[in-house]
């Protein structure tokens, strides 16, 4: 598993079309929640394993997959590589993670 940062206003040429897609795909099922960047468990094809979304004051504003919700990249067929963006330790998502489900 590898663990990232993905910002909502992040965009790289190359992969500028699967960006807007993404983009596109989570404006259109977004609540009124903002999330300001994503953290995001990778798995080794690709596909996202689990979630958190945290908005522009630190605070968790969205987490899957956990009980009903499939979530927004996890139920999605987005497949990203994780090398194109910010790393975190798996310790900070766990962290973050645990945080939330004690809720």
């Amino acid at each position: 598993m590898k663990y990232i940062k993905f910002y909502e206003k992040w965009i790289d040429g190359s992969s500028e079309n699967l960006f807007l897609k993404v983009r596109a795909f989570l404006k259109s099922r977004k609540k009124d929640k903002k999330v300001e960047y994503w953290l995001l468990e990778v798995n080794k094809d690709g596909s996202i394993n689990r979630e958190i979304g945290v908005n522009d004051k630190g605070k968790i504003v969205s987490i899957a997959p956990y009980n009903a919700n499939r979530g927004q990249w996890v139920d999605s067929k987005v497949s990203l590589n994780p090398d194109e963006y910010k790393s975190i330790t798996e310790e900070e998502f766990i962290e973050k993670w645990k945080f939330t489900k004690k809720k």
